[in-house]
């Protein structure tokens, strides 16, 4: 996270990126004290990865997981940097994570009253199955301190759901405006309707940063093409959430979050652009 999870930080402290749901592993940062003469104070190391589920034949059910899972946190003390992670019944402290990694059945991330990274490692088990205990503890220790709690989501798949849907839909050349950009027919997407019908150019703009093709002219899909489609892809973003297709924003909105914002831009690393474009959406738990 960079501008978006900057909001309300204390200086010097590092928040990890962290991707939901890989199907793979996960690098997975913990918290570890460091007791100095006269303060405690948090640091961060590297950990194992996490695989998706663990390896044996016992792995639990949905069914077992929520009804007997429980809510365990560990970080800075108050609403500082923490991570909320749902374990076992028969783990007793969140260290036995540190000796079994494939422990946690889902995990979320807090820094003061800003929520984010929600993930779960199970097969076949999504965030709104699992996750919700850890979005209600976070959210109730931000609200113990007077804050407004708030959430960032991420948006991933927003760039291959765009890309897809002008792929799949039947094509024209549009010879009369422009020879680059293809007309889409009628589609599910009011949003590209509109930009097809008013705003040829900024439709230009979201398919090169939908597809990482650069538009005419252009060497590479840079700063000029992102501010070109930023209105255009903040539409696109909502309409990927109003579709129930934004997973992190399916879990926020089913306890009490409310969308208020797509922050463009949010995420600048090259596979998070890749995947939708830099945008996160901002939700208010209201």
């Amino acid at each position: 996270m960079r501008r978006a999870i900057q909001t309300g930080m204390r200086r010097g402290v590092a928040l990890s990126r962290l991707q939901p749901q890989q199907q793979t592993t996960l690098g997975h940062w913990i918290f570890c004290d460091v007791a100095s003469s006269h303060q405690t104070q948090t640091t961060y190391r590297r950990h194992q990865s996490i695989p998706s589920s663990p390896s044996n034949s016992d792995t639990p059910d949905l069914s077992y997981i929520q009804q007997h899972y429980k809510v365990h946190r560990r970080g800075q003390p108050g609403h500082g940097s923490r991570e909320y992670l749902l374990l076992p019944p028969h783990v007793k402290s969140v260290e036995q994570v540190q000796l079994d990694p494939t422990l946690p059945a889902a995990a979320l991330m807090a820094h003061r009253n800003i929520l984010f990274g929600a993930r779960c490692f199970g097969k076949d088990i999504r965030l709104v199955d699992v996750c919700g205990p850890l979005v209600q503890m976070a959210v109730e220790e931000a609200e113990e301190y007077g804050e407004q709690p708030q959430a960032m989501a991420n948006l991933k798949g927003l760039c291959g759901w765009v890309k897809k849907s002008l792929d799949d839909m039947p094509q024209e050349e549009n010879r009369q405006e422009s020879s680059t950009v293809k007309v889409l027919l009628p589609y599910s997407s009011q949003v590209l309707q509109e930009l097809q019908e008013t705003d040829l150019a900024a439709l230009e703009a979201v398919q090169a940063i939908a597809t990482g093709v650069p538009r005419p002219g252009h060497s590479v899909v840079g700063q000029g093409t992102y501010r070109d489609g930023q209105a255009a892809w903040e539409k696109l973003a909502k309409e990927y959430i109003e579709l129930g297709l934004a997973e992190e924003a399916n879990l926020y909105q089913q306890h009490r979050g409310r969308l208020v914002a797509i922050e463009s831009m949010a995420d600048t690393s090259p596979n998070y652009l890749k995947a939708a474009g830099g945008a996160m959406a901002r939700f208010f738990f209201l």
